[in-house]
C-alpha cells in the first residue's frame, strides 16, 4: 500500500504485483491445469492482478 492524501492505495508497482502474479500465481495455475483442477477464484484474481501490472 502507498499513503496518499486522505488514505491509502494499492502499490501496483510493488514486487507483490510484478513478481507474485506472473510467476507465483501462474505456477499454481499451471500445476492445477496439469492435474485437471478447476481454479475459478484463482483465475479471477490472476486476471485482475495481471491487468493491474499492464496499466
Amino acid at each position: 500500500m502507498k499513503a496518499v492524501s486522505g488514505g491509502w492505495i494499492p502499490d501496483f508497482g510493488s514486487r507483490y504485483f510484478t513478481e507474485d502474479f506472473p510467476f507465483g500465481l501462474r505456477f499454481i495455475k499451471e500445476l492445477a491445469l496439469k492435474y485437471n483442477v478447476k481454479t475459478l477464484a484463482i483465475d479471477k484474481v490472476y486476471r485482475w492482478g495481471m491487468s493491474k501490472i499492464a496499466e
